[in-house]
């Protein structure tokens, strides 16, 4: 009874003494709970040398070439310090139609922008935005900074508490606690690594069409002998399913019109001669 009074005084005191450092702390349980959300003193204090901006370009062109504006657009891209993200071609007649995602940085978009204006033959369509990003990289940058204060405290309340020879109860809750902080750490950390690197290279979508100059009146792709052999295999399928139907009919329904309807017309031939009989 003695020695669990002292133990329970031991955490207490431990509890007191880190409560005494940290104003805005607050304890459950003899666990420290601190919150999470960050202050305005606290976001206040965090500073960036640049705005978090999150920019989306997109364009609409057309080309005489499309293969060979498609290669002018990814070079430049490359020697900007960006690259591909997804490249898609449809293919239309000897032309295409092309579909890309680039990322450039940000400070690049403009360049990017002016090269691809001169790689082609006509621009139809263009749009940027941009979404601002920096209040929450703030927002997120402090609840970082709280949250990894609290796991400090955390465990050195753990690492107390097992000096101490705390219930295990006690340090079960400690502990628990602690690992609910880690886990919004990393997910807060993911969140600001997510926004950086949105925010270090913009995103650029651009669709490529020829123009109708460069399509051919006559299409080089037409073969008419696939279009002979096309049409006879279709001939030969048309057959083969008349084909199938007679057989069917011939193996199956004949002998059911045999079976049932001979009876059946006999029956009924009886039937109208005993009528006629039976009337005279």
């Amino acid at each position: 009874m003695r020695c669990s009074f002292v133990v329970s005084a031991g955490v207490l005191v431990a509890v007191l003494f880190i409560g005494c450092g940290s104003a805005e702390s607050t304890y459950s349980s003899g666990v420290p709970i601190v919150s999470a959300e960050p202050t305005a003193g606290v976001a206040a204090n965090v500073a960036f040398s640049e705005r978090k901006q999150i920019r989306t370009a997109r364009l609409e062109l057309r080309s005489d070439d499309s293969a060979l504006s498609t290669a002018k657009i990814e070079d430049l891209t490359t020697n900007l310090g960006g690259y591909v993200s997804s490249k898609e071609t449809q293919a239309h007649e000897i032309r295409g139609y092309v579909s890309l995602t680039l990322r450039v940085p940000n400070d690049k978009l403009e360049m990017l922008l002016k090269g691809i204006r001169d790689a082609v033959t006509a621009v139809d369509a263009e749009s940027i935005s941009t979404q601002e990003v920096t209040e929450q990289f703030i927002d997120l940058t402090a609840r970082l900074k709280t949250l990894s204060a609290t796991e400090t405290e955390i465990a050195k309340l753990l690492e107390e508490s097992r000096e101490r020879k705390a219930s295990v109860d006690d340090i079960m809750a400690v502990h628990q606690r602690m690992i609910d902080i880690r886990t919004q750490i990393e997910s807060t950390q993911g969140k600001l690594n997510v926004l950086d690197r949105q925010s270090e290279m913009a995103t650029l979508f651009v669709t490529m069409r020829p123009v109708e100059t460069a399509v051919p009146i006559v299409s080089k792709r037409w073969q008419p002998m696939e279009t002979i052999h096309a049409s006879v295999r279709f001939l030969v399928r048309a057959l083969q399913v008349i084909a199938t139907v007679l057989i069917v009919a011939a193996i199956d329904v004949v002998p059911l019109l045999l079976i049932f309807g001979v009876p059946v017309w006999g029956v009924a031939s009886l039937f109208r001669q005993r009528r006629q009989t039976t009337s005279i």
